[in-house]
């Protein structure tokens, strides 16, 4: 080794010595962002700078990460030419991580047990990798033209009547959410909810845009992204890919219930608006709020928009 590059190999042990990492990660790859980017970029910064062991300390984080794990395996188990030792270091990776786990309640939780199931399959496939495949059945009666009739009909309504929304339907909306893809079934999506009335106006008054509704308004919806399972930042634009998938479920779901959910833009938040929407529905700053909506049963109908025809949206080679 030369001494310039011994000096250096010093410095930069001095450095990660002193410095918070996330200053080490700027003095590597120096970039200048306008302010706008800046705020952006330091939330995904915030999760960065966590530290794996207090990540791996909250069983939230421990399941994302076993589900990505197991979908990987999942997806060498579906290959018609599966070898023993594939995806090996995914499958040791779901073996620490579901030891990490310490609620029962997250242990017996339906994801986790499925997660299980894999780990358990993808050993027995060691000494049998021979998989009898079954063939290919619908699973739905729900023809194109149900769905599209339900999609065609929802609406974005800012006229509610005076009852309230109950913790069931959150429930079912919720439901509806974990369904969606989600990049390796993390699942990350968390729908932090405000059924009170008025705890939903003082939610709303975070939201630009949160105009036109009626003086009632029966519930506030936060959907959020848990961005601890992602890398960054090669991974940035899939927490809003991920809850955005989630969030169209929701809407179609409160639809089939008699509910509206309208969605309110958090695009040009500011630092107080954000502060003081965690504030109100304690969210944390691991999670990066997406999309917000106000919910409430229909006093009324809304127009219909006309939409683009779909020789519009779509480019066939």
């Amino acid at each position: 080794m030369t001494v310039s590059a011994f000096i250096k190999r010093l410095i930069g042990k001095m450095l990660r010595a002193i410095l918070p990492e996330r200053w080490i990660r700027i003095l590597r790859n120096p970039v200048l962002l306008p302010g706008d980017y800046g705020r952006i970029a330091a939330e995904f910064e915030t999760v960065r700078d966590m530290k794996e062991a207090q990540k791996a300390a909250d069983d939230e984080y421990s399941a994302a990460v076993l589900r990505k794990c197991a979908h990987i395996i999942d997806k060498g188990l579906h290959r018609p030419d599966f070898e023993p030792g594939h995806s090996s270091p995914f499958h040791q990776a779901a073996i620490q991580t579901l030891g990490n786990l310490r609620s029962d309640a997250v242990i017996n939780e339906g994801s986790v047990s499925w997660a299980r199931q894999k780990i358990q399959e993808y050993e027995a496939r060691q000494s049998s990798p021979v998989r009898i495949s079954e063939p290919f059945v619908p699973h739905s009666d729900i023809g194109y033209d149900q769905l599209m009739t339900l999609i065609r009909d929802r609406r974005s309504i800012r006229f509610y009547t005076r009852k309230t929304v109950g913790k069931e339907a959150i429930f079912q909306i919720a439901e509806a959410a974990n369904w969606a893809p989600a990049s390796c079934n993390r699942q990350t999506i968390r729908i932090f909810a405000a059924t009170d009335p008025a705890l939903a106006r003082k939610c709303m008054a975070t939201c630009k845009g949160a105009t036109c509704f009626s003086e009632f308004v029966p519930g506030f919806l936060s959907f959020c992204a848990d961005l601890r399972s992602y890398a960054f930042p090669h991974e940035f634009m899939l927490p809003m890919i991920d809850v955005s998938l989630g969030t169209q479920n929701s809407c179609l779901a409160a639809h089939t219930l008699g509910l509206s959910i309208t969605l309110l833009s958090w695009s040009q938040k500011s630092e107080d608006e954000d502060r003081e929407l965690r504030r109100l529905l304690n969210i944390p700053a691991h999670y990066m709020i997406i999309v917000n909506g106000a919910i409430g049963y229909p006093a009324c109908n809304a127009d219909t928009p006309v939409r683009k025809s779909p020789d519009a949206s779509c480019v066939i080679r």
